[in-house]
């Protein structure tokens, strides 16, 4: 019985963090982030019910596990941000090759794994469209363009100040994976649909691969 407790306590969890990141319009989550803010909503919960705070912290504030999810988001974007030794097109061809075990059918990139032609570190790959694959792009029937790259801090700043100012030097954010319609270039502050995942490894992007998977096979809908 206990056991069962348990296990309908950590599905509890779970199933809350997940609505949380099912509400994101710009995001998407790998299971494994998903996992931990699971285990630290938990814990907080555990830690909130122990003072005697749980109930108004919860109804003050609004949702305690969009907080912890984002809280997690921050955390894995810190990681990403340290990472060395990143391969970004080896990484690729990983996703690649465990995406294809998903997808009936042959299945190979239309252009990539490759680095792409602009002044910030980004890799991507171009996907071709499956017979499930949700319209998209202009005309509906743009491939799905997957890269792994370190944002251009400097050039999302002037962005945000409506462009105004010199650009500056090429300042790389943390490693981002993202989901998009358009091959990066000249300028990259990462477009499309990021993913928030640990830091870049081959185990990383076989998560990412059952992602890609389910956005081909229309299983999953891109937020953004």
């Amino acid at each position: 019985m206990t056991d069962a407790i348990d296990s309908a306590v950590e599905d509890y969890f779970r199933e809350q963090i997940e609505r949380a990141a099912a509400g994101s319009r710009v995001h998407l989550y790998t299971p494994s982030v998903l996992q931990a803010a699971a285990e630290a909503f938990e814990a907080v919960q555990d830690a909130l019910e122990e003072h005697d705070i749980a109930d108004p912290f919860g109804r003050r504030l609004g949702s305690l596990a969009s907080r912890i999810l984002s809280a997690c988001h921050e955390r894995f974007a810190l990681d990403g941000y340290y990472a060395t030794g990143v391969d970004p097109i080896a990484l690729l061809h990983t996703a690649v090759d465990f995406a294809a075990d998903r997808i009936e059918g042959p299945f190979s990139p239309l252009e990539g794994p490759a680095m792409a032609d602009c002044r910030a570190e980004v890799a991507y790959v171009v996907l071709p469209r499956q017979p499930g694959t949700p319209a998209w792009g202009k005309r509906g029937d743009a491939p799905l363009v997957v890269t792994l790259g370190r944002p251009d801090r400097a050039a999302d700043r002037l962005i945000a100040s409506s462009g105004g100012g010199p650009l500056g030097e090429y300042e790389p954010g943390p490693w981002t994976w993202c989901l998009d319609h358009k091959v990066p270039g000249g300028i990259y502050i990462s477009h499309g649909t990021r993913v928030i995942a640990p830091e870049p490894s081959h185990e990383t992007a076989g998560e990412l691969a059952a992602i890609i998977a389910d956005v081909l096979n229309g299983d999953i809908t891109l937020p953004n």
